[in-house]
This record gives C-alpha cells, sequence and structure tokens, in this order.
C-alpha cells in the first residue's frame, strides 16, 4: 500500500477487514429480505 511502517500497513488492513465484513453481512441481509418476498406471477 505504499506505507513505510508496517504498523501503519497493518492498522489499514484492519480497518479494511472490519468493512468487508460489514458490507458482507448487509448484503447477505438484502438477499435474505428478498428472498423471502413472495414470487409475482
Amino acid at each position: 500500500m505504499g506505507h513505510d511502517d508496517m504498523r501503519a500497513a497493518l492498522i489499514y488492513q484492519r480497518a479494511t477487514s472490519g468493512a468487508d465484513l460489514t458490507i458482507a453481512d448487509r448484503l447477505s441481509k438484502l438477499v435474505d429480505r428478498h428472498r423471502e418476498k413472495p414470487t409475482e406471477s
């Protein structure tokens, strides 16, 4: 990532991992809600 300090790189990596988990969780909830809707004929 271009960081001179390995500690800084790890901090940003951890923040990104947390964001990835949040995004995945929200997408999963959207899919679940979509699947619960009855299909229209």
